[in-house]
């Protein structure tokens, strides 16, 4: 029995995709702030709500910029591409989801630990959590570095 897949092609405007990372300072900021508060033990329910509230301005960044990369830096379609570029593209840009969808889940395990009364004797989760998610989003961030270079690479001649 046949599986039907989708084929769409997808590929990245190199110049806005490098653009979108250098205008959003909040966002690197926010993950800047949020890696030190992870590095720190959690001593009480004041410094838990408020490493949880860096947790949900970081979940809107996030979801800002991914949007705006969408948007702008990636798209379908295109009258021509390099088949291994369209797969790479396809793949991160599949990514903005799961790593959306698992900082939204740090975020609502930190609410339940705040409601629960024992956030502090428990936030080493939240703060493992999030140092897993962090190393997940530099991963991605740096492979569409390499797809950004490999795209001018290829605009401009090279074998890309």
């Amino acid at each position: 029995m046949a599986v039907a897949t989708r084929t769409g092609t997808v590929t990245v405007n190199p110049a806005f995709l490098r653009e979108v990372k250098e205008i959003h300072e909040e966002l690197w900021q926010k993950l800047r702030e949020c890696r030190c508060r992870a590095a720190e033990p959690v001593e009480n329910a004041e410094e838990a709500a408020q490493f949880r509230q860096l947790l949900d301005e970081l979940l809107e960044r996030l979801a800002r910029h991914f949007t705006v990369e969408e948007t702008c830096g990636y798209f379908e379609n295109p009258l021509e591409v390099a088949p291994h570029l369209a797969t790479r593209c396809d793949q991160l840009r599949r990514e903005h989801a799961s790593l959306y969808l698992e900082l939204l889940a740090i975020v609502d395990h930190a609410d339940v630990l705040l409601d629960s009364g024992e956030a502090p004797r428990l936030w080493v989760a939240v703060q493992s959590a999030f140092i897993a998610f962090d190393d997940r989003l530099k991963a991605h961030e740096e492979a569409e570095a390499e797809l950004i270079q490999a795209a001018f690479t290829q605009d401009f001649g090279g074998e890309g």
